[in-house]
């Protein structure tokens, strides 16, 4: 019987490990997918200014689709760039709140489990109850003894 607790504990405490493994595996994940919306990004980008550049070169002098190309372009970094963000905000909140429900949920069984088997252990043992007497004992309102008010002397 306490062998079964103590594999029951030692499970659970297994399991929350598993937890923090998981959720180290998680954050992996989504940082490659965020390392891979920045290399994107950053590519768009570079492509971009590579159009512009050879827009420039084409035509030196005719500079008003330059300027309106390059104000597009400048818009759509800016989208990219704020869009990034998002995900980052985003996939930070959604990992955060990930591990604060599986971390509960994980320290909770454990605590359950460390409880129970507490309980069990107190509950039917006679040194236990042999110390709740000697403190029931001694406690005033057990033994008829009760504290006299104090009276005030002058």
């Amino acid at each position: 019987m306490a062998t079964a607790k103590a594999e029951r504990f030692s499970d659970a405490v297994l399991d929350s490990y598993q937890v923090f493994g998981d959720v180290a595996q998680s954050a992996n994940e989504r940082s490659i997918k965020l390392a891979r919306k920045l290399a994107s990004d950053i590519t768009k980008n570079q492509q971009e200014a590579m159009e512009l550049g050879k827009m420039l070169l084409e035509a030196p002098t005719d500079v008003a689709p330059y300027f309106s190309s390059a104000i597009e372009a400048l818009a759509r970094a800016q989208n990219r760039a704020i869009d990034f963000a998002q995900a980052v905000f985003d996939e930070s909140l959604s990992l955060n709140n990930e591990a604060i429900d599986k971390t509960y949920k994980a320290n909770r069984a454990v605590a359950e489990t460390a409880i129970s088997g507490v309980r069990n252990l107190v509950e039917g043992n006679p040194v236990v109850e042999a110390i709740g007497d000697q403190v029931r004992a001694y406690s005033p309102k057990s033994n008829g003894r009760t504290r006299k008010p104090a009276t005030a002397t002058s």
